[in-house]
Order: C-alpha cells, then sequence, then structure tokens
C-alpha cells in the first residue's frame, strides 16, 4: 500500500449549482494555517467551535486530530452556494498550499486513519446515493459497525482455528491434535454463516440498482398508458394504433420504499416491418434481464395464443398480470398460475392504487425489509464472501480425505483474507482505488 499522504487537501464538498450554502472543505497538516490565512483570523480559534468571518460572509470552524471526520486536523468554509463564490474561495485555499482532493480522498483518510473500515466507508457512498428509504436505512446500520461486527465475529472464528491446529502441531505432547470432527463442525458453522449473507446478495442488487421492471404484452393493451400513469406524467406517446412503441423506453420511480427501473418495451407481435422487429427482440431481452414483470392483459378480449405461450415461458419468474380495461367488461382472465392477478382500468384510474399495493408486496417478498438482520449492499462484499465459502468448502474436502492437517491451515487463511477484505484489514491499493473512486470529489 502506499505511504500515508502528509500533505493537505480541499475540495467543495456541496454539489455545484445555486444554493443557499456551499461548504468547502479542507483535511490535513496545514489545515488550520490555511484557514487563518484565508480569513485574516489573528486567534487561534478553539477546536470544534463554529465562527463567523466578515471576510465572504462565511461560518468557519476547525476540528483537531484525530478528534475529526478524517483523524487530521479538518477545516471548513460555509459560504453562500453560488458555483462563483465557491470557487473563488478554494482556488486562494489551493493558493495557501492545499492540494485539489481526489475522489473520496477524505473518506479514504478517514479510512487509512483507523476512524472506520472499509465496509463503513462503502456505507458512506450508500447514503450518497441511496434512493429509497431501506437502502438508507441498511447503509446506517452497516455505517454503524453491523455487518463489519458480523464480519469480524467469522474471521476470529478463522483464525482461532488456525491458531488451534498450528499450537496442535508445535505443542502435541501438551494438547494433543484437533479431531478433524471438531474442525469439520467449525467450518460447517461459519460456512452456514456465510450462506445466509450470500442469499441476501439478490436483495442488495435490488435496493442499489433498482428492481429493473419490464411492462410487456401485445400491441394496444397499454403497455405505455401503465407507464404514464405510475410516472403520473406523460412520458411514453399513446395512440390507437397498435405498434406505437417500437423502441425500449426506461424510467425510474419510487413506489413506497421500493425504487424501479422501468422500462416500456414494444408490443409482442408478428413484427410489421424491421423497425418494429429490432423493437420486438430488444423487449425479450428485457424480459431476460427484469427482476419484475409486468404482463398487461386486455380484460375486455379473449387471450390470445401469442400471450399464452409468452405466459408459459414465464413460470418461476415474479409476474404480476395487469388485466387492464374492465371498465370494458371482463372476459375471463388468465395467468393466475403464473403471478398475481390485478384488475385495473388505466384510463380511469381504478385499481391502480392495489396494483401499487401488489409490486411492493412481491418486491419485498424477495427478502428486502428494514429489519433484515444483514443484507449484502454491494457486489464486492459478495465476492469476498464467495471466495471465503470457495476455500473453507476446500478446507472441508481436505478434511474428508483425511489431509494433513496443517495443509488445512492454507485453505483457512485464504478464508480469514478473503473476509478481511470486506473491512480493509488485507486490502490493496487496488482494491482502494475502485472503492473511493465511486464516491464524488469533496467526500
Amino acid at each position: 500500500m502506499k505511504p500515508y499522504p502528509q500533505d493537505t487537501i480541499a475540495a467543495i464538498a456541496t454539489p455545484i449549482g445555486e444554493g443557499g450554502i456551499g461548504i468547502i472543505r479542507i483535511s490535513g497538516p496545514d489545515s488550520l494555517k490555511i484557514l487563518q490565512k484565508l480569513l485574516k483570523i489573528t486567534k487561534r480559534p478553539t477546536s470544534h467551535r463554529v465562527y463567523y468571518s466578515k471576510m465572504f460572509h462565511v461560518k468557519h470552524f476547525w476540528d483537531k486530530a484525530p478528534r475529526s471526520y478524517t483523524g487530521e486536523d479538518v477545516a471548513e468554509v460555509h459560504c453562500h452556494g453560488g458555483v462563483g463564490v465557491l470557487r473563488a474561495i478554494l482556488s486562494q485555499i489551493v493558493g495557501l498550499g492545499a492540494r485539489l482532493a481526489e475522489r473520496g480522498e477524505f473518506t479514504k483518510r478517514a479510512f487509512l486513519n483507523g476512524k472506520i473500515d472499509l465496509a463503513q466507508a462503502e456505507a458512506v457512498l450508500g447514503l450518497i446515493k441511496g434512493k429509497s428509504g431501506i437502502f438508507v436505512e441498511q447503509s446506517t446500520r452497516q455505517l454503524k459497525g453491523h455487518l463489519s461486527e458480523k464480519i469480524n465475529a467469522l474471521y476470529d472464528r478463522a483464525i482461532a482455528l488456525i491458531a488451534a491446529i498450528e499450537a496442535s502441531i508445535d505443542f502435541s505432547d501438551e494438547i494433543g491434535s484437533v479431531s478433524p470432527r471438531r474442525l469439520e463442525k467449525e467450518i460447517l458453522g461459519i460456512l452456514k454463516i456465510i450462506d445466509s449473507y450470500l442469499a441476501t446478495a439478490e436483495a442488495g442488487k435490488i435496493l442499489r440498482e433498482g428492481v429493473r421492471t419490464a411492462i410487456i404484452g401485445a400491441p394496444n393493451v397499454g403497455k405505455s398508458t401503465l407507464l404514464n400513469v405510475l410516472l403520473g406524467e406523460e412520458r411514453a406517446i399513446v395512440t390507437k394504433h397498435p405498434g406505437t412503441t417500437r423502441d425500449t423506453l426506461e424510467e425510474q420511480l419510487s413506489i413506497g420504499d421500493v425504487v424501479l427501473k422501468i422500462t416500456d418495451t414494444a408490443g409482442i407481435r408478428e413484427a410489421v416491418c424491421e423497425i418494429e422487429k429490432a423493437g420486438i427482440e430488444r423487449a425479450k431481452s428485457e424480459i431476460d434481464r427484469a427482476d419484475l414483470i409486468l404482463f398487461v392483459l386486455d380484460a375486455s378480449s379473449k387471450i390470445s395464443r401469442q400471450e399464452k405461450v409468452l405466459l408459459g415461458k414465464l413460470k418461476g419468474r415474479a409476474v404480476i398480470i395487469v388485466a387492464n380495461k374492465i371498465d370494458l367488461g371482463v372476459r375471463g382472465l388468465a395467468g393466475k398460475e403464473i403471478g398475481r392477478v390485478v384488475k385495473v382500468s388505466l384510463i380511469n384510474g381504478k385499481g391502480v392504487g392495489g396494483l401499487k399495493r401488489v409490486i411492493l408486496k412481491v418486491v419485498l417478498g424477495k427478502g428486502i425489509a428494514n429489519d433484515a438482520d444483514v443484507i449484502l449492499l454491494t457486489a464486492r462484499h459478495k465476492e469476498c464472501l464467495l471466495r471465503a465459502k470457495e476455500s473453507l468448502s476446500r478446507g472441508l474436502q481436505s478434511i474428508k480425505i483425511k489431509q494433513p492437517v496443517d495443509l488445512l491451515t492454507i485453505d483457512l487463511r485464504d478464508a480469514a483474507a478473503a473476509l478481511g477484505e470486506v473491512t480493509g484489514k488485507a486490502v490493496t491499493e487496488q482494491v482502494l482505488d475502485k472503492v473511493f473512486g465511486e464516491f464524488c470529489v469533496g467526500k
């Protein structure tokens, strides 16, 4: 890993644009000196106290290390939120000896100084990017150290096994060997917990990226109208002519605490031209990728052969049958064996509230809940736990085929390293660059 940086960094910490308040953050050994020179402060300010300065009409404070976000001396200037003001002040700060911060560098320094571990640092990013209450709640728990505590417990168990094996080898006369049964039982216990965490990875992906939702069905059944109704605005073109939607249209919306990345697709039928054919192929691709499918049917008409075939292909998927046009009468509903059937009239809004409740119920049934003990919120955590599981599984196999017990410590060390990577106990510079490269400048 690179040597710890000894310089002082600065950045605008609030979004660029017009706003009531703008914040510039400074961190490093020269933070106080730069703040005093910038605002012509002659008397040394007290740490953790807010002051007002007539220079730029700002409020400012200084936090003495190590009682700060980064663990270094940190200063902040709170000024008017205009772009020109912020950039002018930042330019002066750089002129006084600070360097422009890189993406996530303040939080990276907090990690390097032991203020937070890597899982907690990623939780900060989750709070910045979180679009749903559940994701924010889980990120808050992670920032408080809940995930780290669970992973560290598994790490400690792996290390304890290594110590027991090595002690039994070094002091075999005094303490004897560790029984294969005990080793197997302990490894199986760790694997069981890892599997329970990995089972939440899909929920974490949905919380992180949103529920990928495809609106599908035959032409002119109300797919684009459904998108517009859910969005609350006229986003998709709606006409009486079938085949109006010839490409996919993606939008994002929230229903309760769930974010949907919803795609309106071309009506699936025998294409009448090459353009429509391409749109239908894209629609089929969206169906394959979707976490949730809203299959729109015309409740006033009999289901077609093509619709029956498509319904049959969706067995085992998360599907909601949206039976539209009930204002024109209902001629029998299909698809009950495939998914929940919700009767609606999108033209007058009847049943839309019930549809939203069903969407929430189906999505929350994927293991997404505020009270979940642990949800893996990042793909990196999943990858680390998969590697730990693989190493422990190899260790189990070595016990079963009665290999020398000292070889088991190799697999246990690999498992511990993978677990340690979640919290940053053992991590490369490349991993850190990737994690903190996802942050904005100023955080």
